[in-house]
């Protein structure tokens, strides 16, 4: 029985090995066959993607990007805050439901 269960692991590694191998070239396939079509026609309109080109050219403005911040720290400042056990046990005890707090005893 150990032995078939055994026999039967190693059929399944053996399979999905031979998946894992097959399935990038399926998707190379898939790609190149979707592709091949545009590929052929971008010769014949390249005219009209040259004249485009240059008429969006005329119409667009090159702009600076800002240094934007990087983190949270850059935009508020840093905050090095301690929060001390004290602080937020008092911050329960102020906290609105605390009518509600006796009823759960």
């Amino acid at each position: 029985m150990l032995y078939k269960m055994g026999h039967l692991a190693k059929l399944t590694d053996v399979r999905a090995s031979r998946v894992e191998a097959v399935v990038p070239g399926l998707i190379e396939m898939a790609i190149t066959a979707a592709l091949t079509p545009i590929r052929d026609e971008l010769p014949e309109n390249w005219e009209l993607i040259t004249s485009h080109a240059l008429a969006l050219e005329a119409l667009t403005v090159r702009v600076e990007a800002l240094s934007a911040p990087e983190t949270d720290d850059e935009v508020h400042g840093t905050r090095n805050v301690v929060v001390y056990m004290e602080d937020l046990e008092g911050e329960i005890m102020r906290w609105p439901w605390r009518p509600l707090l006796g009823t759960l005893q």
